[in-house]
């Protein structure tokens, strides 16, 4: 179970929304963007040795981007994502197999940090931020 299995796992679950037209995993991250919405996946914290068995937990960021910016519409958009449940819903599609493809023990939604603005590749884009746990052994 290493980091990067993990990252891909992330984005095999994500993929089970429909409404996202691309999700990239940490070793797939672009320059620029042309479709939207898009999630990039990135990689946090980390703590080692957590578990008797060796076991660690990582941090991971889930970034949904729009490009549309400070309009209605976006917002709206966005919140479909951020809803607990429902067939946009990030935290649906993560605990749809919470080992997210066999690649960890176990995962947790710990927050969404509402909406903001990210700067990558030097476009600004309306965005919303996930903050997931992810839990696995050796």
């Amino acid at each position: 179970m290493g980091l990067e299995s993990i990252g891909s796992g992330i984005k095999t679950r994500l993929e089970t929304i429909s409404a996202l037209k691309r999700v990239y995993a940490p070793n797939e991250l672009e320059d620029s963007y042309n479709s939207f919405p898009v999630a990039i996946i990135m990689p946090g914290e980390t703590n080692f040795d957590t578990t008797f068995d060796g076991g660690y937990n990582s941090r991971w960021r889930i970034i949904i981007l729009i490009n549309k910016q400070d309009t209605p519409s976006a917002l709206n958009e966005l919140m479909n994502y951020m809803e607990p449940s429902g067939t946009n819903s990030v935290k649906a599609a993560l605990y749809g197999d919470r080992t997210l493809n066999s690649s960890a023990d176990d995962c947790e939604l710990d927050r969404n940090l509402g909406y903001g603005v990210m700067v990558f590749g030097g476009i600004t884009y309306l965005s919303t931020e996930f903050d997931l746990v992810v839990y696995a052994g050796q």
